[in-house]
């Protein structure tokens, strides 16, 4: 009987014992689950956040390698008003003014860089180049006033993603994604003239950044939407 006693507690222990690693395995695994989720997540962000940067910095550079094609035209002796934005592969860009190949900015014996669409996975739509808006703060008389004399030539991006517009101002030192308080003209192409446009405000005068469309006239609608633009020439 005491032997029996004796078995019956030592099976008692060793079920108890079992119970217990058993239990401890769950609870690691548990832990492991948590640890490989959480790692995976940070993984992912991480990679996010780098795609961001490297989409906003690829955007960055090729406004910029505009910008300098357009410069080298001009000290070339190109006026503002002859230079022309034509190319293969999107139309509007006609400019009366430009007689030759030298004043096109996407032509060998122009500008010489390669017109470039965006990439889809910062915008699904095309560059705008435009003469029809003013950067409060910039030009002049740094009014943002909507006179054609204070427009800027500024090649745009509509419609581009909130993470990436976010990080182009980022990488630029602005804070947050400002929202224009008037309706940035994000349509009219350049075709040698600067009309009366619009004014793109809040941007604390920058040259280059990014904003929130905020306006709704009953027909095209900018609201909600976000907008890169690059100056090429400050009036």
């Amino acid at each position: 009987m005491k032997e029996f006693l004796s078995y019956n507690g030592r099976m008692k222990a060793e079920s108890g014992n079992a119970l217990w690693f058993i239990l401890l395995a769950i609870a690691l695994l548990a832990a492991l689950t948590i640890t490989i989720t959480r790692g995976s997540d940070t993984s992912e962000q991480s990679g996010d956040v780098e795609r961001q940067r490297v989409l906003a910095s690829d955007t960055l550079r090729y406004a910029k390698s505009v910008e300098q094609a357009v410069e080298q035209m001009r000290q070339r002796g190109t006026s503002e008003s002859d230079i022309s934005f034509e190319s293969g592969f999107v139309g509007g860009y006609a400019n009366g003014n430009c007689g030759g190949n030298d004043c096109k900015v996407f032509h060998v014996e122009g500008g010489g860089i390669a017109f470039r669409s965006a990439n889809s996975l910062v915008s699904g739509d095309s560059w705008l180049f435009t003469g029809a808006n003013s950067v409060a703060g910039a030009g002049e008389d740094g009014t943002g006033a909507t006179s054609s004399f204070d427009n800027e030539l500024i090649m745009m991006l509509p419609d581009i993603s909130a993470a990436v517009c976010g990080r182009i101002n980022t990488e630029l030192g602005v804070a947050g994604i400002p929202q224009d308080t008037t309706k940035a003209d994000v349509a009219t192409k350049f075709a040698g003239v600067f009309p009366n446009g619009q004014v793109i405000e809040n941007m604390g005068g920058e040259k280059t950044g990014c904003f929130e469309g905020n306006q709704d006239d009953g027909g095209a609608s900018i609201a909600g939407k976000y907008y890169f633009y690059h100056t090429l020439i400050q009036r």
